[in-house]
């Protein structure tokens, strides 16, 4: 097994990891941990007993390390990732449907309100919306977050939660 030591990728740094890499896939499973919305791409990898891994300690702490062999990249390309993306899926159609519902309230109140009739008339209230959606089943970022760190044997340097 290699170990990898995540760091943040400098804003103005023109490193990337090899998409597909043992590199790119410690990234995958750090952002994943992290939870911060970050993509993998905000962060660089390198063999821990690597010249690049030592320059980049002198500049800043390693955020993650990650110890992978070819066995946990394909654990996490055929089962985590995409896990991950359907539960990112799941994240953005509940996301979709509270934009068109809160759309089409909007829509709703404005008619109201273009009528003397029913002018002022407050058919629904968005806290009862806002309430509904709290109660939708979301999955649990912390829950897969949690078992991508104890399957892969996550090491954190910095508190990211």
């Amino acid at each position: 097994m290699i170990k990898y030591l995540i760091f943040n990728k400098s804003q103005d740094s023109v490193k990337t990891n090899v998409p597909g890499s043992a590199q790119a896939v410690a990234c995958e499973i750090a952002r994943t941990v992290e939870m911060m919305g970050n993509t993998a791409n905000d962060f660089i990898a390198y063999p821990a007993d690597s010249s690049e891994a030592t320059f980049e300690v002198l500049k800043a702490l390693p955020l993650f390390a990650v110890e992978l062999d070819q066995q946990k990249i394909d654990l996490w390309v055929n089962h985590g990732e995409p896990i991950l993306e359907k539960i990112n899926s799941v994240h953005a159609a509940l996301e979709d449907a509270y934009s068109l519902i809160m759309g089409a309230i909007r829509d709703l109140r404005s008619e109201c309100e273009n009528t003397e009739v029913f002018s002022g008339l407050n058919l629904i209230r968005e806290k009862e919306i806002d309430r509904a959606f709290e109660y939708i089943e979301n999955p649990s970022d912390d829950v897969f977050a949690d078992k991508v760190s104890e399957l892969f044997d996550v090491k954190s340097f910095e508190v990211t939660r």
